[in-house]
């Protein structure tokens, strides 16, 4: 006898629809570009999508740009070169098509120096801007606490996926030498014999995710007391950024460090925008770390270019993020398709650079074309920074 209900012995279904999100517009973004501009350069600093609502967040980038001056949470965006028509902080998005980064009021301060990529910066101890004081306390207080996924949950903490999901490193095995000068602070309480493998460094990510973000594509930010995607480096009419720009992740275990290390893979993905201003044929001032202290040096274009290829390189190395982790199943089996290796062991043992020398290294079949020419500066860490200044 037949079925009252056609679908009961149905086996064949339609095909999926083109990936979105369910309360995202389906118009395509502006191609167009936001512009934040150095005003003692008058040349481009950052290149931003516009993916929201026009514009792009304005908090956002506005400590993405004092992190690139020495963790400087004071500055503000102007529409003249001169700090002229200053934007209000409660302007909530940047939508024209420049702005100028002013890091005060005074007209002597527009030719100031820029910090060149990850290796260089310092992580701000104890002066997080005010936006990731309280990530953790704003996650337990916010609508993610009344979802019914447990903390822990092992499902891409994005997407919700259960399958095919890995630990991604938040900072990657590649940066062990910054991770040990500036977060080796947080971990001294770990007994792990790996400090980059202390839990607050990892998030649950699917395995296409976790790639995206170990090319840097997006990071994590804190908005209006919600941790959500935000797609820095992405095209502005790519899928990703169509589908993950503002969304708010689902719940992550409540940890006491999340908040700075968080902080810190933001700053990682920052520097990636970075690159273009770098490779400018033009001197720049900029600021290093070298020998134990910060010196401010005027750098010619070849110098300059070299911290942009050692950007470029980051990310590169299959063992930038642990492979997948096996969940437990019965009797304590790793469940099926999550075999193989917990962690990558490709490590390059050649990353034990020494400390203050150039080297070359070929980089993954990704960019193959591309030589690293690192600069290392000397990490150990100093709780007191002496400041100089070469010309």
């Amino acid at each position: 006898m037949a079925s009252g209900h056609a679908d009961d012995d149905r086996v064949v279904w339609s095909r999926y629809p083109q990936p979105s999100h369910p309360e995202k517009s389906q118009s395509l973004p502006s191609k167009e570009r936001i512009l934040i501009l150095h005003p003692g350069y008058d040349r481009t600093l950052l290149i931003l999508p516009r993916l929201d609502a026009g514009g792009f967040h304005h908090e956002t980038i506005r400590i993405a740009c004092g992190i690139l001056v020495n963790n400087s949470w004071d500055g503000f965006f102007s529409l003249g070169r001169r700090g002229e028509d200053p934007v209000p902080l409660t302007e909530t998005i940047l939508k024209e098509g420049k702005y100028y980064f002013q890091t005060s009021r005074s007209l002597d301060d527009l030719n100031y120096a820029i910090t060149p990529n990850f290796g260089h910066w310092r992580f701000p101890y104890q002066n997080l801007p005010p936006s990731w004081h309280d990530i953790s306390s704003d996650l337990s207080s916010s609508e993610q606490s009344s979802q019914p996924y447990p903390f822990g949950s092992d499902s891409c903490r994005i997407t919700l996926f259960e399958d095919g999901v890995e630990d991604a490193y938040l900072i990657p095995r590649t940066e062990r030498h910054w991770f040990n000068s500036n977060l080796g602070l947080y971990t001294n309480t770990t007994t792990r014999a790996d400090k980059l493998q202390h839990p607050d460094n990892m998030i649950r990510l699917r395995s296409d995710i976790h790639k995206i973000f170990d090319a840097k594509v997006f990071t994590i930010v804190p908005i209006e007391g919600r941790l959500v995607v935000s797609c820095l480096n992405a095209m502005p009419r790519s899928q990703t950024a169509q589908i993950y720009h503002g969304v708010e992740i689902h719940q992550i275990e409540n940890r006491d460090l999340l908040g700075e290390f968080l902080f810190a893979r933001f700053a990682y993905t920052i520097f990636e925008l970075l690159r273009g201003f770098l490779e400018v044929n033009a001197e720049v001032k900029l600021r290093l770390w070298i020998d134990n202290k910060i010196t401010e040096e005027i750098c010619d274009s070849e110098r300059s270019s070299q911290f942009a290829r050692t950007t470029a390189s980051q990310g590169k190395s299959c063992s930038a993020s642990p492979r997948k982790r096996p969940r437990p199943g019965p009797a304590g089996t790793g469940s099926a398709g999550d075999s193989g290796d917990m962690y990558s062991d490709d490590e390059d043992d050649s990353e034990e650079e020494v400390r203050g020398r150039k080297r070359r290294r070929s980089a993954s079949s990704e960019s193959k074309d591309w030589f690293e020419e690192r600069w290392m500066p000397s990490f150990p860490h100093s709780p007191h920074m002496e400041v100089t200044v070469q010309y």
